[in-house]
């Protein structure tokens, strides 16, 4: 829930602008790598997944051509291991989300499925999944994608049927929030409000960004394709995504205000996605260039859209290409994830005094 923009002569002032104001100039952003395990290791990869408040981070980690992935949770750069729903073989867990008392959610395999969990900074608590096959969902998959402040948390499970619904776990009891008409629907972030925002299919199949609120599950539109998707929300309910355009050929990152769907700016290319924006209104995510297939991330405060490879602090960015940010947090911090020489790293960029 995030974006970023502005030039000052201090740090100080720098955040304070990034917290009060929705339309500033973006700044230039110090690197840090986020990674567990020696980043000379070139081995090793990790994915920027989600950061909240004070900065904390969580991230995905594991070996290229290794067995198993791993759950992170990063203050600054030092990255501590989620702990798994189970020790057994090859680590299988990944976070999505993190609140701002640390919680992270994300999925990990606990027999033979693979459960949606909590962590609250001391062990993970497994969410399980729908009750329907009489063992609290024993044998059924969850994926959770996003936690809330109030610790509620929105994801994925499957059904007896086969079908895949979105939930909203409040306290014991998972929450079937049901589809749009098909078979599929998925909850990808929630706000304090306890607004879910997703993608659930239609009878048809096609795909639809959706707003689930005070009990009913809203299809948000598109921007004139068949496809979107949802994928964040912040307190003033407003929501960021991506959607296909007349053809679906083209996908376009949008924001969605009092209902309305807009389209953003892109870098020129056929292939846009807004993934995070915070409460001033700030949107990040990723665009591709004129007649490139390469993606950059990108931050947009409402005026401009700024390829952060061009923001980037010389000693700090050296040797870094920003291919995605995932999220963005209200003092401006943004985790993502890039190349660093060639291998795919975890970030996270702070604002510094712009050059």
């Amino acid at each position: 829930m995030q974006n970023v923009q502005w030039r000052l002569g201090s740090l100080a002032c720098a955040l304070l602008l990034a917290a009060g104001s929705a339309f500033a100039e973006v700044p230039v952003y110090r690197v840090t790598e986020l990674l567990v395990g020696p980043k000379t290791d070139n081995s090793l990869y990790s994915i920027g997944r989600a950061i909240n408040k004070s900065g904390q981070t969580a991230i995905e980690f594991g070996y290229t051509f290794g067995a198993g992935f791993a759950a992170a949770r990063c203050n600054k750069g030092q990255c501590s291991l989620v702990p798994e729903l189970q020790t057994l073989g090859a680590p299988a867990t990944t976070p999505w989300g993190i609140n701002d008392a640390g919680a992270v959610t994300g999925s990990s395999l606990i027999g033979a499925a693979t459960h949606a969990y909590v962590f609250d900074g001391v062990t993970s608590q497994d969410l399980g999944s729908f009750p329907e096959d009489g063992c609290g969902g024993c044998t059924l998959d969850s994926h959770g994608r996003d936690v809330n402040n109030l610790g509620q948390v929105t994801g994925r499970a499957t059904t007896m049927s086969g079908a895949v619904h979105a939930f909203l776990v409040q306290g014991p009891s998972m929450q079937d929030l049901g589809t749009l008409g098909g078979d599929y629907s998925e909850g990808l972030a929630v706000n304090d409000k306890g607004d879910v925002v997703g993608m659930a299919h239609l009878p048809g199949g096609a795909q639809r960004a959706f707003l689930y609120r005070n009990g009913v599950m809203s299809d948000l539109g598109t921007l004139g394709g068949d496809q979107s998707a949802a994928l964040a929300i912040n307190e003033a309910r407003q929501v960021v995504g991506c959607s296909t355009l007349a053809g679906d050929i083209v996908r376009q990152a949008f924001v969605v205000r009092q209902g309305v769907m807009q389209a953003l700016p892109s870098l020129g290319g056929d292939d846009s996605c807004a993934l995070g924006i915070n409460r001033n209104g700030w949107m990040v995510g990723y665009s591709t260039p004129i007649g490139g297939w390469n993606r950059s991330a990108f931050v947009y405060d409402g005026l401009q859209l700024v390829d952060l490879n061009s923001r980037l602090d010389p000693k700090t960015g050296k040797n870094w290409v920003m291919l995605e940010a995932r999220a963005i947090n209200d003092q401006g911090l943004i985790v993502g994830t890039g190349q660093h020489k060639g291998v795919t790293r975890a970030f996270l960029l702070t604002p510094v005094a712009a050059q």
